[in-house]
């Protein structure tokens, strides 16, 4: 990564970026798992259990990922501080972006 300047501000928008969308989708594809794991019937208890067991670890897999997405913007927003040029070019990216 580079130290400063536009190069930087590109590398930040790439962080932020995975932080936004790339993370966030990955936690939708454990949540839609997790409900879909719960839809499935059967009348084992030994299956019930590992149900439930394996449905909490999808649902808080999803939340550990929104939780690191949150904290990859805020890390990519706060070291863009630091460096003017690169705030400018994240900003002109995150902007293009949206569009």
């Amino acid at each position: 990564m580079p130290d400063t300047g536009i190069e930087l501000g590109a590398d930040l928008y790439q962080l932020w970026r995975a932080g936004r969308e790339d993370l966030p989708a990955v936690a939708d594809v454990y949540r839609t798992a997790a409900r879909d794991l719960q839809r499935v019937q059967h009348d084992e208890d030994v299956w019930s259990g590992l149900q439930q067991q394996f449905g909490g670890i999808l649902t808080g897999t999803a939340g550990q990922l929104d939780s690191a997405g949150r904290a990859l913007c805020t890390a990519a927003l706060e070291y863009a501080k630091a460096d003017a040029v690169a705030a400018g070019e994240l900003r002109r990216l995150t902007l293009a972006g949206e569009r």
